[in-house]
């Protein structure tokens, strides 16, 4: 009894550390679309895979990708399949007024769902110089 009651407590810390319990989920392709001074940004996705009531969501087929404008941050990812609780952490150089960021099913899938449990945005100092267009080449040329 004491072995299932320490089980039991480290699943309840477990879900006390998860910041977002609930899920958003698509079965198209959507997109948020999120004003934003122009500047580099950190974007935080939070994901937590549960076991859903509805039959037409089984987690373990939720693969998806996840892009903002032309760049996909992630394809073909299945948070299950990686651990129960996971954040993905991006740096990303926003140069419009508008952070896209779309969640798209996969297509291979017969039932196919994406899903997300939080977003986070934050703005970040540019402590590092921007890398410039000039490129070196050091080496022999031929």
């Amino acid at each position: 009894m004491a072995a299932a009651g320490r089980a039991m407590s480290a699943r309840a810390m477990l879900l006390a550390s998860i910041p977002y319990m609930t899920a958003r989920i698509f079965q198209i392709p959507y997109t948020y679309s999120f004003p934003v001074i122009p500047d580099r940004k950190f974007v935080r996705l939070y994901f937590y895979p549960l076991n859903y009531t509805n039959p037409n969501f089984v987690v373990s087929d939720s693969f998806f990708s996840v892009s903002i404008g032309p760049h996909t941050l992630l394809n073909n990812f299945n948070p299950l399949l990686t651990t129960q609780a996971i954040t993905k952490e991006f740096s990303i150089n926003i140069s419009t007024n508008t952070l896209n960021l779309t969640f798209t099913p996969s297509s291979v899938k017969n039932k196919p769902f994406a899903f997300i449990n939080g977003i986070e945005i934050v703005s970040t100092p540019q402590i590092l110089p921007m890398p410039s267009t000039h490129f070196s080449w050091s080496g022999r040329r031929d």
